[in-house]
């Protein structure tokens, strides 16, 4: 189960059902005897030993092996993780930013080789090449800039200033160079495209045909209680 927050950046945050862990705690076997699902919880409980805090979801051959929550959602004031707990997941989302963009592309409605000129009207000359498959690769040269930089600009007026100050950090397509604003543009091409916000594209077409009916944005229908406080 997952929710995304609907900031510039894209951070999702997931809820419960939703796990990626990649822990460097170590890993004892298990007694002989424990099945599948005592292995799993004593395995996290682990991870927990190390700080570990996280709503984990383990479904094997539409079994629920492990459901539960480790760690605090609120560690400040003692509140510990439950499987219903939503956490922050950062830059996690932009796996569904990618996907729209490839719904859109099955939809016949862009080309990853298109250029980003094609849907926005404030691309300069001077980056006039750079294409969709640019911005998914972290290949465009263009900066790694956040809204949460620029709160004094609506979403449209940082999107234009990034794009139409400064220079590239290099020829599209020639470096690597990860861009948290390459990513928000994408976002807003999913908007230009599809007609609808960013987030209801979502929902839609990804979360809902996907049956992840507790995946999406923290909008009002979830209570902040169940938000984890980062810590």
């Amino acid at each position: 189960m997952s929710i995304i927050r609907p900031r510039p950046r894209r951070r999702a945050i997931v809820l419960g059902a939703f796990l990626s862990v990649c822990v460097g705690a170590p890993i004892a076997a298990a007694p002989r005897d424990a099945g599948p699902a005592t292995q799993l919880h004593e395995m996290f409980e682990r991870f927990e030993a190390y700080g570990f805090s996280g709503a984990v979801r383990i479904v094997f051959g539409g079994n629920v092996l492990l459901d539960e929550g480790y760690g605090d959602a609120d560690a400040r004031n003692g509140v510990p993780a439950t499987p219903e707990t939503v956490f922050g997941v950062g830059s996690i989302t932009k796996q569904f930013t990618a996907m729209a963009i490839l719904v859109l592309e099955a939809r016949g409605q862009l080309s990853t080789d298109d250029r980003i000129g094609t849907y926005l009207d404030f691309v300069p000359e001077v980056k006039q090449s750079i294409t969709l498959h640019h911005l998914l690769t972290h290949t465009s040269g263009l900066p790694d800039a956040y809204w949460d930089q620029h709160r004094d600009l609506t979403r449209d007026a940082y999107l234009r200033t990034i794009m139409t100050t400064g220079e590239l950090r290099s020829a599209p397509g020639t470096q690597y160079a990860y861009s948290n604003y390459g990513y928000d543009l994408l976002g807003r091409i999913v908007e230009v495209v599809a007609g609808q916000p960013y987030e209801a594209f979502l929902r839609a077409s990804l979360f809902e045909p996907a049956g992840m009916s507790q995946t999406g944005f923290a909008i009002p229908e979830f209570e902040p209680a169940r938000v984890a406080r980062y810590h």
